[in-house]
């Protein structure tokens, strides 16, 4: 009986540091607006914010995209119809 190898790298999506590729890529814009618009206070937080995304990141890998893509078409699967 053959079994076929099904490499991790084409299971796991790609991630930088931990994280997936658009969601540091705003971490990375949120800390250069932070820079040019001289809020110097607020780059403390980056690290909070950083770990917190990977804690959700390697808790459910796909829960920015469900929530993009849930955001987008909110209103069509609002359950309370307004008039």
């Amino acid at each position: 009986m053959s079994h076929s190898v099904i490499y991790l790298s084409l299971i796991h999506k790609n991630t930088i540091m931990g994280i997936s590729q658009n969601t540091f890529a705003i971490l990375i814009g949120i800390t250069f607006s932070i820079i040019i618009l001289n809020l110097y206070f607020l780059l403390l937080f980056i690290p909070l914010i950083y770990q917190a995304v990977k804690i959700i990141y390697k808790k459910d890998e796909m829960f920015f995209e469900i929530y993009r893509n849930f955001s987008k078409e909110m209103d069509f699967w609002d359950p309370w119809q307004h008039e």
